[in-house]
């Protein structure tokens, strides 16, 4: 066996070693803690609602309005629960794609059919002169009988 052969049969194997590393580590995965999910579910929409709060207090106080415009007022409903909600629904949304966060890669809520391929079989008999000209077709039935509804090509 050449060296170049014995080198490259080295490499697949630690390459074959590593991706059994990875594979038993995935399955030994903890789920997350108490803390992580804590953070996660309320301590990141808490703050994504903090900012769109506070971006439109900043947009009250440094806006300048004429003579007819109604002033910006800052709502709570639109400004906090808003973006509160919009991240809560997206932080769910990934976790039930990674299942519970205890894969990286993400999975649907459900899988869509698989498509199946239909071959249509096309059953004909030609008719042909002693030249091999085409003279009429036929289709058949799956009988093997001449359908009568169909004109001849």
């Amino acid at each position: 066996m050449p060296a170049a052969d014995k080198a490259n049969t080295a490499a697949f194997a630690k390459h074959v070693k590593a991706q059994q590393e990875t594979r038993e580590n995935e399955k030994k995965s903890a789920k997350m803690s108490l803390m992580a999910r804590f953070v996660l579910f309320l301590c990141l929409p808490t703050f994504m609602g903090m900012c769109g709060l506070g971006v439109s207090y900043l947009k009250t106080m440094r806006s300048s309005y004429g003579k007819d415009e109604k002033p910006h007022e800052v709502s709570f409903d639109n400004d906090f629960v808003m973006p509160f909600l919009l991240s809560l629904a997206l932080v769910v949304v990934l976790g039930m794609q990674t299942k519970g966060f205890t894969t990286s890669e993400r999975k649907g809520a459900f899988q869509w059919p698989k498509a199946r391929v239909v071959k249509k079989i096309r059953r004909e008999r030609k008719v042909v002169d002693e030249h091999g000209n085409t003279i009429r077709t036929e289709r058949l039935d799956e009988n093997g009988n001449v359908e009568d509804d169909k004109k001849d090509r």
